[in-house]
C-alpha cells in the first residue's frame, strides 16, 4: 500500500534495547541513574551498536531502572529507532582504514573538494542495494543547472537541500557551470 501512496516502501520505528547490570550502594546508584537519565531519557541520540561498528542508528531515548536488592540494580536503555541505519561517513569525509570491513564495507566515493570539469559532466554513484532512499545536499560556489532523471534544477550559489532523489546504482549528474566550478556533494546511505 506504501508503494502506492509514496512511490517507495515505507517502513515502522524499530527498537533497540540494551539492559545493565550495575553492583553499587543506594548513594552510588542514585547518582549514576541521575546521570544517565540526565544524558539519554527523552533525547535524540545517535547509536553505534559494537557489533555494527560502520553505521549508526538514531532514535529517541527512554531509560528505566530496577533496584533488584541492596547491591544489584539494572538499567535499561530503550531507543525508538529510525527504519534505517546509516553510515558512519559521509561523502565528506575521508575514508577510514581502521574501522572498515574487508568482507561487508563500503568505500563511498568521496564527494567534497570537487570542481565541475570542462564538460561539465560529473557521475556520482550511490550503493542503492541499500535501501534508503538519498536526497543529497548540493553545494556550489556559484549559480548553476543540473540535469538529473530528465530533469533540470537551478542550484543557487551555497547549500542547495531537498533537490532530488538519488536511484539505485549508478547516478548521472549533469552541471552546466563555468569549468573549475566548486562542487561537494553530501549524503550517507543507509540500510534497513
Amino acid at each position: 500500500m506504501s508503494e502506492a501512496l509514496t512511490g517507495d516502501v515505507v517502513y515502522h520505528n524499530g527498537a533497540l534495547t540494551a539492559v545493565f547490570a550495575f553492583s553499587s550502594d543506594m548513594p552510588d546508584w542514585h547518582k549514576l541513574y541521575s546521570k544517565i537519565l540526565t544524558y539519554l531519557h527523552g533525547r535524540k541520540r545517535c547509536i553505534v551498536v559494537d557489533t555494527d561498528p560502520l553505521w549508526y542508528y538514531e532514535g529517541r531515548c527512554s531509560v528505566s531502572s530496577v533496584r533488584e536488592d541492596g547491591v544489584y540494580s539494572t538499567f535499561t536503555i530503550t531507543a525508538d529507532v529510525y527504519p534505517y541505519k546509516r553510515t558512519l561517513q559521509s561523502t565528506v569525509e575521508p575514508w577510514l582504514w581502521d574501522p572498515f570491513d574487508f568482507v561487508e564495507g563500503i568505500v563511498p566515493d568521496y564527494l567534497a573538494d570537487l570542481t565541475i570539469p570542462a564538460g561539465g559532466t560529473l557521475t556520482v554513484t550511490a550503493h542503492r542495494e541499500l535501501s534508503m532512499a538519498i536526497s543529497p545536499m548540493i553545494a556550489v560556489d556559484q549559480p548553476c543547472t543540473l540535469e538529473f532523471g530528465g530533469k533540470t534544477y537551478t542550484l543557487a550559489a551555497g547549500n542547495n537541500e531537498d533537490v532530488l532523489w538519488l536511484e539505485a546504482g549508478e547516478n548521472i549528474l549533469t552541471f552546466a557551470a563555468d569549468a573549475e566550478t566548486a562542487l561537494r556533494i553530501e549524503f550517507r546511505e543507509g540500510t534497513l
